[in-house]
């Protein structure tokens, strides 16, 4: 029997299994809205059928990444690179990984592993009028930030 070949999305939710991602940390510090720590622990065991089926709302997240990278650089002058690049710690924390929507740098030119002022998180939620960033957002942040250094 011919073995077909993963697509990227699946590589991509296949390596996301074997680690902690940014993600998670709210559902497993209980902050998600749309996670628990039981949840994370089915879906990281394989036990929680279609956990790995993108939604709408996280495709139309994803594609509008893109549009606004073009407005933070249209008001900031800064750029944002490395979009959806796949981040893991090094050894002794093999499991904590992100995968981030990217890094900002002032310079195209830049190597952003080593130029990078710091990493941006786009949110396309429907929410208005935040006084402080949400506890789930800040949550997957943080832990991006740490995973990234």
């Amino acid at each position: 029997m011919a073995q077909t070949e993963l697509t990227e999305t699946e590589r991509w939710h296949q390596w996301r299994q074997g680690g902690l991602g940014g993600s998670d940390i709210a559902g497993l510090l209980g902050l998600s809205r749309w996670s628990s720590p039981t949840r994370v622990y089915y879906v990281k065991i394989g036990a929680l059928e279609g956990a790995s089926e993108e939604t709408a709302r996280q495709r139309i997240g994803k594609r509008m990444e893109a549009v606004l990278a073009a407005e933070f650089h249209d008001m900031t002058g800064l750029h944002v690179v490395a979009e959806q690049e796949w981040c893991e710690d090094v050894h002794p924390h093999q499991y904590r990984r992100c995968t981030l929507d990217g890094r900002v740098v002032e310079s195209l030119a830049s190597d952003p592993r080593l130029h990078a002022l710091g990493i941006v998180e786009f949110k396309t939620a429907f929410e208005r009028g935040w006084s402080d960033i949400p506890a789930d957002y800040r949550a997957q942040c943080v832990w991006n930030m740490g995973v990234t250094g």
